[in-house]
């Protein structure tokens, strides 16, 4: 996973398009999508991708976790 070139999609609308690009672009293996107020745990697990997003459906960040 290389969470660099998933920046340029922040401010985008999340979607299922969206995350197939996100997963072409950033190499990872999986994708796991954060709603607004979502707790969610802090494992680590390689090749995977964290994308929130807000009430908006609008992403506010991209990392590899």
């Amino acid at each position: 996973c290389q969470a660099a070139p998933g920046q340029s999609f922040v401010g985008q609308r999340a979607s299922a398009e969206t995350g197939s690009a996100l997963l072409r672009a950033t190499n990872a293996s999986e994708i796991r999508w954060v709603a607004p107020d979502t707790a969610v745990t802090m494992d680590l697990k390689f090749g995977r991708l964290t994308v929130s997003y807000d009430y908006q459906m609008t992403i506010t960040s991209v990392a590899c976790t």
